[in-house]
């Protein structure tokens, strides 16, 4: 809304005045509940000031000088000269009247469900606007009953369900502006009322039998600090482990391969005489080193020599047995 120009005074909506030589108080009481108004009726006659205090258009309580209830609604009837004032308020979550016809909120400090419940419970007349994002609704209550929901300019009555899953969402709550067929004139103030802002009071927690309802509870003392634990001693630190040697077993001697042949003076072990191999289709024969082939060559001459000699031997003892015999 623009705002208004510095000296401009505001003619409030919410708050009417009149004379009661013009309007009795019979008749203002009568126009407030036909139009369901929740606030107060303000009469003042000389030094008498009296205060009724309505709620949906139903008188609550009321109070002149020392007296309060019937007796003081009889009394206040009977002014005749004297000024009147119709102020709309609307209560607060704790049920009193506030200093406003309007509060304002978000739904991470009070649930809108808990703004609606509140609607029903006080039979509050007046138009819910919530702002999501983009999007734009608008619940109007009568008698604390939902009388239309519009969404983004379109009426829907099931539309409830998505706004209330709105996150971070921002609500209003107004009250209409007063169209009572009485003779009076609207209250002409510097600037209009602040909103008043809706809140969860300190002492007040959720959870109750019913949905959205918020309780509110006296609030208990502080506990008493408890004096912080002593630090705690810290565990003796255990000797380390010497590390555990693992015996590795010794490796057995690989066997020899290939035949052995024993002389009078050493062992020699030789290897294969010849080594196959293939080549493509045809097998081939690598023969051994010549080294070796002089080696084998030695190894049979001494053998042949041992022969002969054996064979010399034998020779000379048959011929010796022959001549003893003969």
């Amino acid at each position: 809304m623009p705002s208004q120009p510095a000296g401009t005074p505001h003619v409030s909506q919410h708050h009417l005045e009149g004379s009661l030589a013009d309007t009795s108080l019979d008749r203002i009481l009568e126009s407030c509940h036909r139009h369901l108004v929740t606030g107060l009726v303000r009469v003042t006659a000389g030094s008498k000031v009296g205060v009724i205090e309505l709620r949906a258009g139903a008188v609550d309580t009321s109070k002149i000088g020392d007296l309060t209830g019937r007796p003081a609604l009889a009394e206040m009837h009977k002014l005749r000269d004297g000024m009147y004032e119709i102020v709309q308020r609307l209560p607060d979550l704790a049920g009193e009247l506030g200093g406003s016809s309007a509060a304002e909120g978000d739904v991470t400090g009070v649930p809108l469900i808990a703004i609606m419940r509140h609607c029903e419970d006080n039979a509050l007349t007046c138009t819910i606007t919530v702002i999501g994002g983009f999007d734009r609704a608008t619940l109007e209550y009568r008698a604390g009953e939902i009388a239309r929901i519009e969404l983004n300019g379109y009426f829907d009555d099931d539309a409830l369900t998505q706004v209330l899953s709105w996150p971070d969402a921002r609500f209003r709550v107004a009250a209409p502006p007063l169209d009572l067929d009485v003779e009076g004139w609207p209250v002409t103030r510097r600037a209009p009322t602040v909103p008043a802002h809706i809140e969860v009071p300190l002492a007040a927690k959720r959870g109750s039998s019913r949905a959205g309802e918020i309780v509110v509870e006296a609030a208990k003392p502080a506990p008493k600090p408890q004096p912080a634990p002593a630090p705690a001693k810290p565990a003796p630190a255990k000797p380390a482990r010497a590390p555990t040697a693992i015996p590795v077993p010794l490796a057995s001697p690989t066997p020899p391969t290939g035949p052995m042949i024993i002389t009078p003076s050493r062992a020699i072990t030789l290897p294969p005489l010849a080594t196959r191999y293939r080549t493509g289709d045809t097998q081939q024969t690598r023969r051994a080193p010549s080294r070796l082939r002089s080696s084998h060559g030695a190894v049979a001459v001494v053998d042949v020599a041992w022969m002969v000699v054996a064979a010399a031997l034998l020779l000379a003892l048959g011929v010796s047995s022959l001549l003893f015999l003969g």
